[in-house]
């Protein structure tokens, strides 16, 4: 019966040539990565300042803090909704706190005109 299998894995030859090419693959390819940045970075184009152009820009513009938007937008909605003032003065349109106006329908309950739109 012959024999079938291999005596050894991989020659100490074949096994430098393989390392040999893989060491000069990686080395040509970090030396190209410097010659490709050495051309591109001192030939790039100076960057705009965004920062100092964004109050330039038309609206509607993003927004830089928009936490801090919707906080104020909230602060808003809530002064509103705690405060009397006119809405339509010509028309005799007011509002008035929530609260007041909860206590009111509890008061004299749910009216059919309150549903007519304005």
């Amino acid at each position: 019966m012959t024999e079938t299998h291999e005596h050894r894995d991989i020659t100490l030859k074949a096994a430098l040539a393989i390392g040999s090419g893989m060491t000069v693959l990686v080395a040509s390819a970090f030396a190209a990565t410097l010659l490709v940045f050495g051309y591109f970075v001192p030939h790039q184009m100076a960057r705009p300042n965004l920062a100092a152009e964004a109050q330039d820009f038309p609206e509607p513009r993003l927004q830089i803090a928009p936490s801090q938007d919707l906080e104020t937008m909230n602060e808003s909605n809530r002064q509103k909704l705690d405060s009397y003032g006119w809405i339509d003065r010509g028309s005799g349109v007011a509002r008035i706190p929530i609260d007041r106006a909860m206590d009111i329908v509890v008061d004299q309950g749910w009216r059919e005109h309150a549903n007519e739109k304005h």
